[in-house]
């Protein structure tokens, strides 16, 4: 069984728990041991039982996300020693990129990064699709020979109770950093309440989202198309329409705001570019909640335009549906 150190901004809580919950398999199958600070208890000195399991782990993970490069304890504690342990061959450090930011320019953009590429977790679809991927993989290289380069990968060896010093674990490690961790529940993620303030900053940022995916597909469908146009327009600071036109006859039009069906949480899509269009529409995103992290679903059912997960879309994700609902009739012209 792999120990599993997992280093994370508490920014990201919600999204670390979502990786506990995919990673529940991998526990119940003896694979991996995972430890994180939840595994303090009250009263224990941090500092000592944070480096104590940081030195113990074969697999540190490193939940790499704009605030986690922020955090100075993240990236000159915990992330240093990782690197310094991986350099040295005791341990396997590995990168999940959960929100974009400037890793590559780092040391750890010499590590093998998760999801596939690098794409952060919150690029995909949903969540459940990110998770998903980086689960895989971890799979994939924790039950496969290590390969020779020690910063890619640690020397093989799955330290057990009755491991001997010198036989997978360093000559020297102290009797502290061998210590098999204690059992505990995988249940550990506590639900967080979120603000009106954080669910209107997620619409906002969401239709903000849309509108610049919106606008960067248009530009590379017309670069890559000669005969096709395309037009965006801004009707308000919360709304937009836009409009794909091939060989100057007009083929596609929506229109998209931020409002949905049941008050202002939400976003709404028109099928047509008509601005004065705005009290009907073809499909509405709600907002989600679901006590972890902000979602959204589709009020007619993703599903019927070809994405079958109940989970609750990232932006992309919500970015991608509308813009299929949006290029269909192309597709068909």
């Amino acid at each position: 069984m792999a120990r599993v150190f997992v280093s994370y901004s508490h920014v990201d809580q919600g999204l670390r728990g979502q990786l506990d919950v995919h990673m529940a398999t991998l526990k119940r199958q003896d694979v991996i041991e995972v430890w994180t600070d939840h595994c303090i208890r009250p009263g224990e000195p941090f500092d000592s039982k944070i480096s104590a399991a940081l030195e113990a782990a074969d697999v540190i993970l490193l939940l790499v996300s704009p605030d986690f490069l922020h955090s100075d304890y993240c990236v000159t504690i915990e992330m240093q020693r990782a690197l310094e342990r991986a350099r040295a061959g005791q341990a396997q450090a590995i990168a999940i990129i959960l929100r974009p930011c400037d890793w590559q320019s780092l040391e750890i953009g010499r590590l093998k990064a998760l999801p596939t590429d690098g794409v952060p977790v919150v690029k995909f679809p949903t969540l459940d699709d990110g998770f998903h991927d980086v689960v895989k993989h971890l799979r994939a290289m924790l039950t496969k020979p290590a390969p020779a380069h020690p910063f890619a990968r640690h020397e093989a060896r799955v330290a057990g109770p009755n491991s001997q010093q010198g036989e997978g674990l360093e000559a020297g490690m102290s009797p502290l950093a061998q210590a098999p961790l204690a059992r505990r529940s995988s249940n550990l993620n506590i639900p967080r309440h979120f603000t009106d303030l954080d669910r209107s900053e997620f619409v906002k940022e969401g239709y903000e989202f849309i509108m610049e995916y919106f606008t960067n597909s248009l530009n590379e469908l017309e670069a890559r198309n000669s005969h096709i146009q395309t037009r965006i327009r801004p009707q308000t600071a919360s709304s937009f329409v836009a409009t794909i036109f091939s060989d100057g006859k007009k083929v596609a039009g929506c229109g998209v705001r931020q409002g949905g069906f049941v008050g202002s949480n939400g976003i709404s899509y028109v099928a047509n570019d008509d601005p004065h269009q705005s009290n009907s529409s073809n499909e509405s995103l709600s907002l989600v909640d679901d006590k972890y992290n902000l979602g959204w679903r589709s009020m007619f059912g993703a599903a019927f335009y070809g994405r079958g997960s109940n989970s609750p879309m990232t932006h992309e994700g919500a970015a991608s549906h509308l813009w299929d609902m949006f290029v269909s009739p192309l597709l068909q012209h």
